[in-house]
């Protein structure tokens, strides 16, 4: 074995060629690192590019063939049978906001009525986690764009501490995918929102005269982003609520805001990082995501990173004047 080949020998034997190929994928990225390589190297694999960062983490973290993802044997499927995956679907479609608890029980009735054995909790909630995936709840069809906010587990310096940050994303719901995002180390703001929308703005990601569903407090700085977005040619729909209220999970942001809609299109891990539902403002924010002895982000350094990773790019993609203008004009107004 050369030093150029990784050592495989701990790695099950059906797996090997796998896992090789998955760490010269690694290779070339880390000569070339980016999202349109990650997404390359992902397809290249036939997997995720969610599932290709994990696999680059990993082996930057261990240089160990075997501690990376798939270098052992595929576990048996976790999916369900046919006639119950139908009936999860049914359920669903007849209530988006179904609890995972109410789908659980009403499966196990299921199964006895038809005299089959019922998956456990955990294999049916995957399923539904699965069918759900990309489905936004309690959002309109005519919608185009969404705005949501999660705690997100990046390391970033604040002052003497070592904090995760809150992450404000602007949802292409077509495509169900992140077009813009932005960090703050506090509660979501206008301004965050603002740096959002102008990162999906810049990259030639949002068309005029679309909709933005954009959930807020009754202030004045998002009062005066939503009249920017307007001037814009866009429509903003959207509760507005109290400001006390933001910084609670009930009424509309239970149903659609604080994460869900962040969740319901990338799952548990944003760039590699866990996300967390802001079910208790600030209080719920999570520990730090933080590989021992690595020092912490700039605040700016991350945003960097996480638009890098996660910010889809249509290929196509041509920033006009108008794409320009509105992301200048939204830039300075996060400014103010």
């Amino acid at each position: 074995m050369s030093d150029n080949e990784p050592d495989l020998t701990f790695v099950d034997p059906h797996r090997r060629a796998v896992v090789a190929d998955r760490i010269a994928a690694v290779k070339r990225f880390n000569r070339q690192p980016g999202r349109v390589r990650a997404e390359q190297e992902a397809e290249a694999l036939g997997i995720s590019t969610q599932r290709f960062y994990l696999v680059v983490k990993a082996w930057n973290t261990h240089r160990n063939a075997a501690r990376l993802p798939g270098s052992n044997r595929h576990r048996m499927s976790t999916r369900v049978p046919d006639e119950i995956r139908d009936e999860i679907a049914r359920l669903i479609a007849e209530d988006a906001l179904i609890k995972p608890v109410r789908v659980i029980e009403a499966v196990n009735e299921f199964c006895a009525t038809a005299g089959i054995k019922a998956p456990s909790g955990p294999t049916i909630a995957s399923e539904i986690n699965l069918q759900r995936r990309g489905q936004l709840p309690a959002v309109e069809q005519n919608v185009n764009y969404v705005v949501d906010h999660c705690h997100l587990t990046v390391p970033v310096a604040a002052g003497q501490k070592i904090t995760s940050v809150t992450l404000s994303a602007v949802i292409e719901v077509g495509e169900a995918a992140i077009v813009g995002l932005a960090l703050t180390l506090d509660e979501p703001t206008a301004a965050s929102t603002a740096r959002a929308i102008a990162h999906a703005a810049a990259a030639g990601q949002l068309e005029s005269g679309g909709i933005i569903l954009m959930d807020r407090p009754v202030t004045h700085d998002w009062a005066a982003l939503a009249h920017v977005l307007e001037d814009a040619g866009f429509t903003v729909e959207g509760e507005t609520v109290d400001a006390g209220e933001m910084h609670h999970d009930r009424g509309i942001l239970r149903k659609r805001g604080n994460g869900r809609l962040l969740h319901a299109v990338a799952g548990r891990y944003i760039g590699g990082y866990t996300m967390r539902v802001r079910t208790r403002g600030s209080r719920s924010k999570p520990p730090v995501q933080r590989k021992a002895g690595a020092p912490p982000f700039g605040l700016r350094d991350a945003e960097k990173l996480l638009r890098e990773r996660v910010a889809a790019r249509a290929p196509d993609a041509n920033p006009s004047l108008w794409h320009r203008t509105l992301a200048g004009t939204l830039e300075e107004l996060s400014e103010d």
